[in-house]
C-alpha cells in the first residue's frame, strides 16, 4: 500500500498516534507531509509547538486543547504541554485524553524516544518511527516493546537506522516501511547558514 493510501486509511476515526524520532531524522518533513495530505482531504489541522503556518488553529494551552472538536491535533514536544513527570498529573491527563476522543479528534504526539513514558505509551494506538536508538527509550514502555519486536533489515541490535525519507509504521497489527517525499518548499532549515567557513568558501 502506498504512503498516501495508508495515511488516509489511518486518519479517519479518533485515536492516539505517536511519532518517535531522533533530532535530524526527518521527523519534521514527515509531519509536514501529513499536514499537506490531510488538509487536501478537508481535515482541520490543529498544532502546538510547530512553526511554518500550516495549521488552521494553533493552541498554547490544555484549556484550548480540550475545546477542540472534529480535528487532527499535532502536539510537538508534547511533554511541555502535557506534564507526565508528576504522578498526580496522570489523572488529569487521562481526563484530557478521554475528552479529546469524545470530541471526535485524532491526536498526534511528536517527540524524542525518551518522551514516551509507560503511561502514555500504553494509550497509543498507532506508532510511526523515524531513526531511533533503543537505548534512548524507556525500559518497559510499549513504545520500546513494539520496536524491539520488529526484525526488518533496518533494525540493528540497538538502532532503527532509517533514511530521513523513510518511516516505520506499526498500525496495531502490522509493520510497514513507507517512503516519505521530501518537501523542499516547506523545509525551514534549508536556508540555514553554515556556522563555520570552509577553506576557499564564501567569507
Amino acid at each position: 500500500m502506498k504512503m498516501e493510501e495508508k495515511i488516509l486509511e489511518l486518519f479517519q476515526r479518533p485515536k492516539l498516534v505517536g511519532v518517535i524520532g531522533e533530532v535530524n531524522s526527518g521527523k519534521s518533513n514527515f509531519l509536514k507531509y501529513l499536514f499537506v495530505k490531510l488538509k487536501q482531504k478537508g481535515a482541520t489541522i490543529v498544532t502546538f509547538g510547530f512553526k511554518g503556518g500550516l495549521a488552521d488553529i494553533e493552541i498554547k494551552s490544555v484549556h484550548e486543547l480540550e475545546e477542540i472538536k472534529n480535528s487532527i491535533i499535532f502536539l510537538d514536544e508534547f511533554q511541555t504541554l502535557i506534564d507526565l513527570d508528576q504522578r498526580r498529573n496522570k489523572k488529569s491527563v487521562e481526563k484530557t485524553l478521554r475528552l479529546i476522543h469524545h470530541n471526535n479528534n485524532i491526536i498526534v504526539l511528536c517527540g524524542l524516544a525518551d518522551n514516551y513514558k509507560k503511561f502514555i505509551s500504553e494509550r497509543i494506538n498507532v506508532y510511526f518511527y523515524k531513526k531511533t536508538n533503543l537505548k534512548s527509550m524507556i525500559n518497559g514502555s510499549r513504545a520500546k516493546r513494539v520496536l524491539e519486536d520488529y526484525h526488518g533489515d533496518e533494525m540493528g541490535s540497538v538502532m532503527l537506522n532509517l533514511d530521513p525519507k523513510e518511516v516505520l509504521l506499526y498500525d496495531g497489527k502490522h509493520y510497514s516501511l513507507l517512503k516519505v517525499p521530501y518537501l523542499s518548499n516547506l523545509d525551514t532549515k534549508r536556508e540555514n547558514k553554515s556556522l563555520i567557513r570552509l577553506k576557499g568558501g564564501d567569507k
